[in-house]
């Protein structure tokens, strides 16, 4: 199984940008900054989702989860079985 975070992978921080806040040094520490884009998210009317999928529908995922996020008038609509092709409906 492969975890997505799909605040990471629509449009949160950008991982190894920016100094990494060591203890004893000025600054947030990385709990801190967590916190507040955490915040500014729910400020923004976001939640947080965690989900552990097959690695052979993470991509796919991924990217209808970025396409609602970026227009929240779409939803997520039939699934279709891998093995038969059939649609079904959530």
């Amino acid at each position: 199984m492969h975890q997505i975070d799909l605040e990471d992978l629509t449009g949160g921080p950008e991982r190894g940008k920016g100094p990494a806040s060591a203890p004893g040094k000025k600054g947030m520490t990385n709990r801190e900054r967590a916190a507040r884009h955490r915040d500014k998210m729910k400020g923004a009317g976001l939640v947080q989702v965690n989900l552990w999928l097959p690695p052979e529908i993470a991509a796919d995922f991924q990217q209808a989860a970025g396409r609602i996020r970026q227009d929240p008038d779409l939803t997520m609509g039939p699934l279709r079985r891998i093995s038969t092709g059939k649609l079904e409906r959530l």
